[in-house]
């Protein structure tokens, strides 16, 4: 692969990362009171995302874990698109 296509490659998934996050926040702007409501995982199927994502990356004293960070969110999100 040529510079340039190695280039390529890194910034589409960044820019992917980047609107999936948008997509996430606007999403829980939109609706706070209520939360979350999985686009493509089943509710007990959503609830053990969270927890494998919260074990990967618990959170500490000093910063949030994976469930702060949205990450479920992202992961649903990217799989509903694909």
């Amino acid at each position: 692969m040529g510079v340039a296509a190695t280039s390529v490659l890194r910034v589409v998934p960044a820019q992917a990362a980047e609107y999936a996050h948008h997509m996430i926040a606007a999403e829980k702007a939109a609706a706070p009171a209520k939360g979350y409501t999985p686009k493509f995982f089943r509710a007990h199927d959503y609830k053990t995302l969270q927890t494998l994502c919260q074990t990967i990356f618990p959170a500490d004293a000093d910063s949030g874990g994976a469930i702060e960070a949205g990450a479920p969110e992202f992961i649903d999100l990217l799989t509903s698109e694909n």
